[in-house]
């Protein structure tokens, strides 16, 4: 689930040594980890959070797969991964980040089932509710005999079940 593949080589020396100083910018500007529920919505456009995911994508072999895995890697209670597989589970791309957390802020009934899967997984809370999600959504997606509900089809947002 987390592993990327930087396909161009050149993609490496880029996140690493040639734009290093403008991704810890970004990254301090989007501040320490916390959880992505307790941000308050709606997320804006300018979200630092958001300028990362953009300004990693405009890397020549950077997709936003690859960049969303990337933030996670160093926020990961707060930026979701965004693959072909959870959104097919979750949102759209175009409202993929918002879906969530809207969400993971006010649906009752999703984050009382996500804490019933970290106690039942005898999960530690430093595990977030969003890599819960991210997980739980990736594997449902890859193993659809696995599902126990049965996910809406209007607006393919399993979420609000």
């Amino acid at each position: 689930m987390l592993s990327i593949g930087l396909g161009q080589y050149r993609t490496v020396p880029e996140v690493l040594y040639y734009r290093q100083n403008q991704y810890s910018v970004l990254l301090k500007g989007i501040g320490p980890d916390r959880d992505l529920a307790d941000e308050p919505g709606p997320l804006p456009a300018h979200w630092p959070a958001r300028r990362l995911e953009k300004a990693l994508c405009e890397i020549r072999g950077v997709s936003k797969v690859t960049a969303t895995k990337l933030i996670a890697r160093k926020r990961p209670r707060l930026f979701p991964i965004f693959d072909r597989v959870v959104k097919s589970r979750l949102a759209p791309d175009t409202v993929f980040l918002d879906t969530v957390h809207a969400e993971l802020s006010t649906n009752e009934t999703l984050r009382t089932r996500i804490n019933e899967v970290r106690n039942g997984a005898e999960l530690p809370n430093s595990i977030s509710a969003l890599r819960i999600l991210d997980v739980v959504s990736w594997m449902e997606g890859q193993h659809p005999e696995w599902r126990t509900y049965t996910a809406p089809t209007a607006d393919r947002n399993f979420m609000t079940q």
